[in-house]
């Protein structure tokens, strides 16, 4: 008995001083909107209001808690059915003026970033092949992840990506995504997006610590460092929930978190 206590004590000796020394804090979530048979990817607050990324393509509004259809990422005039679904399993989209970026991952085909028009997109419903330009012709990449900061006065677009190899690389761009400013070191695993945050000058990574289960949130310092940039893990924040974490934005006054589980879709308003 003595053995068994003495186990347990060190144990949780050793839980709370990780906690305490990486500054790791956890998060409960509860009363969540369940959406059946959908498999969200991505969230993003445009114009205030949430946009929910589905697997297939489609972009919803969510609206007192319903989702209506906005518009498919779907090139429905590609001539084959893998140019068609280029753009399936997209995570993340950034408005530049009267533009707009588009980044996906895939297991298995190369991912893009998709350069579109997003007034005509809205206008046609779908992404139509002269309103289609792919920026990504690295053909090695498997995953791209953008988000969109606003650091000391700069509009910057940070990217990440991963390799079949599940290696990954994290660069920033100027604001129009043309030229390359540099390149910065990170160690990340599991990523499931990014965000910024303008009120803390805080960029988020949201990952799964074991694959496909549990949330967490690190959340990284932004400073000058000579002619590039660097980033300090602050904190980490666990999500006690075993499902997959997705995505997570802020919007308004209130925070949005995705989740899915089997075939279905989890939203966490907090």
């Amino acid at each position: 008995m003595k053995i068994i206590l003495l186990i347990i004590s060190s144990f949780l000796i050793i839980f709370f001083t990780q906690i305490y020394f990486n500054n790791i804090s956890f998060l409960y979530l509860s009363d969540d909107l369940k959406f059946k048979n959908m498999n969200f990817q991505g969230i993003e607050c445009i114009n205030d209001n949430i946009n929910i990324i589905e697997h297939s393509g489609d972009i919803f509004e969510l609206i007192d808690n319903k989702l209506n259809f906005i518009a498919s990422l779907l090139r429905k005039d590609a001539k084959t059915i893998k140019e068609k679904n280029s753009l399936v399993h997209s995570n993340s989209i950034l408005l530049l003026n009267q533009n707009m970026l588009v980044s996906n991952a895939l297991d298995k085909l190369s991912a893009k970033i998709a350069f579109i028009d997003y007034n005509k997109f809205l206008k046609t419903g779908y992404v139509s092949e002269d309103n289609y330009t792919n920026l990504n012709n690295n053909f090695d990449l498997k995953g791209t992840y953008l988000e969109m900061i606003n650091f000391d006065e700069s509009k910057l677009i940070f990217l990440i990506t991963k390799n079949f190899d599940n290696n990954y690389s994290y660069q920033i761009y100027d604001s129009q995504f043309s030229d390359l400013i540099c390149s910065v070191d990170m160690d990340e695993s599991n990523i499931q997006n990014i965000t910024w945050s303008n009120e803390t000058n805080t960029l988020s990574v949201i990952k799964n610590p074991i694959k496909n289960r549990f949330g967490q949130i690190n959340n990284y310092k932004m400073s000058k460092q000579d002619n590039c940039f660097k980033f300090n893990l602050d904190k980490k924040i666990i999500i006690l929930n075993a499902m997959e974490l997705q995505d997570y934005k802020k919007c308004d006054i209130s925070n949005y978190f995705v989740f899915t589980k089997n075939k279905n879709s989890h939203i966490f308003r907090k």
